[in-house]
């Protein structure tokens, strides 16, 4: 093992951690556990291009209106001290890039050291504290003076209300979107219920008066005059205490002001809720008076602190391997819409908070693995009632909110035949096959999804072809198109799902359907070995182009889905994506010559990689996975290839060992790629999983290795 030492800086009242990366995320998601949910995006999409927003929350959904509108679309600050007058909030950033991180006490923070390139003499730590089964957001702000001389500081905090577009708006409302300061419960207000959205209330805690006639409410507009941002730029740090205002979105906004000696800090703190009505919201603001910020934050600590014991405990973790694992389960407990059941792939904007089939019924697995069944059982619960293709399988992608389909690459067949291996695996865990009697929705679905793979055959017996695993239905570089194809990875989910629908029906006393199963499941391994497999050099075929038949013959990591499912104990098939795909002394990429994040032309940041094959975590993972499978000697030892591999997804985290996205840089840096950070399950996910599984802790996704 590879030991680190944590670096310090002391710019706040706690230590912040430098890890591998300097740089901390460009995205985040945070829930309460109940009924609402936002997310948080930096100023910058992409490392290396320019600011497209104001760094802060960007959505806020509650399920009063059932997750289907966000109150608001910006949440921010600006700030005035004796050097710098900061009105572009676009422009402040830190030592992590402007970037933020989640530890394990709940806290999700950012650090703000520069405006537009030059040291600030005031630093601004900001941090989101979101209380399980509370209905609120509590910010907390940091000043501190880091210079050598007396600070006057104003700071601005700014929010703007939800996107308003013509199916949102009540069409005989045109200013539909209503904001107020409320002096006797010291409190704002966005009444968006003419906008079919709900009513957002804030505040301040600690009996921290801040207002003191320094308040303004106006358009949300950038460019009004009457937007508080506006205001306070227009009017040198002063606000005009305007207290009404109607418009499709409207803002609001507040100051505080303090005087800071050299080195001294204050804290000031303040709230955001969704109400279902103006009267709640009301009655919610007077709540929170006498509500005390402390109080918020240690029911934070002790609720996130109780969730994390009751899983699976992993042995022998150094400080930021647990770190790395406790952060990770967090993340895909806030990446679960609460009420919904469903799981977000990726919390970054330009990923569109989509559900993707695959990806959520694998992170459903992982929560399984790692002790969180009731979390597992609300997906699957989800995934029985999602609507199908018309050809019976999911969806590629939902929508986390709501759980309606989204438009994406279809068809992918390798969700739905995971879907099947997922109820074998959480019967496992929970005991019992109770979930499954009655009839119930998710033996329904398990029912009619076990038909379309009975009936619906492909060439040679294989399953249906498809775009799975990557995605890619036009030429990376042409964007001509391209034909489906039977690939490996979702040939081999879809042995593994019938494999386990058929131990499953056994289970349940029905022999005739569990044989017909497990015969379909032999069916397509046979095709697989016969029509997929390069018996020369030892390896699967990427897959079979579903036009000619002909081999995709590029040698693809996902492949190793045949090994850790239990279809195929080839150590060639290891050697071959190990011998040709590793980057970055133990990471894995894709398949030969990927270009995606190199010179793709659908790129989402452009060039982020140096050159073809960038590293991902989820194949890696699938690997180390796989070399256990083969490798491991009767759990007597952990195979030390396997420990490099997760230490190697350790060493390439975020800034306070936080999960990135899909890969890093396979060249020199070394450094994440920020179009997908972080994607919960393609890297926090697999590292938990296979933290586990190389314990022996749980159960592979090997059918005939998970025991009911």
């Amino acid at each position: 093992m590879i030991s680190y030492t944590k670096l310090f800086l002391f710019l706040f009242l706690f230590t912040f951690s430098y890890l591998s990366s300097p740089n901390a995320l460009p995205s985040f998601m945070l829930n309460n556990w109940k009924n609402q949910m936002m997310t948080w995006a930096s100023a910058k999409n992409c490392l290396k291009e320019p600011a497209v927003r104001y760094p802060g929350i960007n959505n806020f959904y509650s399920s009063y209106d059932s997750y289907g509108k966000s109150v608001m679309s910006s949440e921010t600050f600006a700030l005035k001290t004796n050097k710098i007058f900061g009105t572009n909030p676009e422009l402040f950033s830190g030592p992590t890039n402007g970037g933020v991180f989640l530890d394990t006490s709940g806290a999700l923070s950012t650090l703000y050291t520069t405006y537009d390139g030059n040291t600030l003499d005031v630093s601004v730590q900001k941090t989101y504290w979101m209380p399980p089964e509370e209905d609120v957001i509590l910010v907390e702000y940091i000043l501190k003076n880091t210079g050598s001389e007396t600070e006057y500081v104003t700071l601005l905090n700014f929010a703007t209300s939800g996107v308003v577009s013509s199916e949102n708006r009540k069409i005989e409302y045109y200013n539909c979107a209503h904001t107020w300061f409320d002096n006797s419960s010291k409190a704002f207000y966005f009444d968006e219920s003419y906008c079919d959205a709900k009513v957002m209330v804030s505040g301040t805690l600690d009996n921290e008066i801040i207002y003191k006639n320094q308040f303004s409410v106006g358009n949300g507009d950038k460019n009004d005059g009457s937007n508080p941002l506006n205001v306070f730029k227009n009017n040198n740090g002063i606000l005009n205490s305007q207290s009404d205002w109607w418009a499709n979105m409207v803002s609001f906004g507040s100051i505080f002001t303090v005087t800071l000696a050299p080195g001294q800090s204050v804290t000031r703190y303040l709230y955001y809720s969704i109400q279902p009505d103006v009267q709640s919201a009301v009655s919610f603001a007077q709540q929170m008076q006498s509500v005390s910020a402390s109080s918020l934050i240690q029911s934070t600590k002790q609720s996130l602190a109780n969730w994390l014991s009751q899983g699976v405990q992993p042995n022998n973790l150094n400080s930021d391997e647990m770190e790395m694992f406790q952060i990770s389960l967090l993340g895909l407990k806030m990446a679960q819409n609460p009420t919904v059941g469903t799981i977000a792939a990726s919390f970054h904007p330009l990923y569109g908070y989509k559900v993707w089939s695959r990806d959520g019924v694998f992170a459903a697995m992982i929560l399984d693995a790692a002790g969180y069944s009731s979390e597992a059982e609300l997906f699957l619960n989800w995934a029985a009632s999602a609507e199908l293709r018309s050809d019976g399988f999911f969806h590629t992608c939902y929508d986390v909110f709501t759980g309606q389909p989204v438009s994406f690459v279809e068809p992918q067949i390798d969700g739905t035949a995971s879907f099947l291996l997922s109820i074998l695996y959480h019967i496992s865990r929970v005991g019992n096959t109770n979930f499954l009697k009655n009839n119930s929705p998710i033996y329904q679905r398990m029912e009619a999804i076990e038909n379309f793979f009975l009936n619906d055959k492909g060439s040679y017996n294989l399953a249906i072809p498809d775009y799975s695993i990557w995605e890619e239905s036009s030429d990376p570089h042409t964007g001509n198109p391209l034909p489906t194809q039977y690939y490996t990875f979702s040939q081999s989910m879809s042995y593994a799902g019938l494999k386990s629908a058929s131990i499953i029906e056994n289970a349940l006393g029905n022999q005739d359907r569990s044989t017909k199963l497990y015969a379909r499941s032999q069916e397509i391994k046979s095709a697989m070995e016969t029509h997929l497999w390069d018996s020369q050099n030892g390896y699967f075929y990427r897959g079979l182009w579903s036009d000619t038949l002909s081999p995709d013959t590029r040698v693809d990591s996902s492949t190793m889905a045949a090994i850790f499912t239990g279809l195929s104990t080839e150590q060639s098939v290891i050697n071959m994506v190990v011998n040709s795909l590793t980057h970055q002394t133990y990471g894995i990429a894709r398949y030969t010559k990927d270009p995606f994040f190199y010179n793709s032309i659908y790129n989402p940041c452009g060039q982020e990689v140096g050159d073809y094959e960038p590293p991902w975590g989820v194949v890696t993972m699938f690997t180390a996975m796989s070399e256990f499978e083969l490798n491991s000697n009767e759990l007597i030892s952990i195979p030390q290839i396997v420990l490099e591999r997760l230490q190697w997804m350790v060493d390439h985290s975020a800034y306070g060992n936080n999960p990135v996205g899909e890969c890093i840089d396979g060249t020199g840096t070394g450094e994440f790629v920020f179009a997908s950070a972080p994607d919960l399950y393609e890297h926090g996910g697999v590292y938990v999983f296979t933290t586990l599984l190389s314990q022996g802790l749980v159960p592979p996704w090997n059918p005939d290795k998970i025991p009911i």
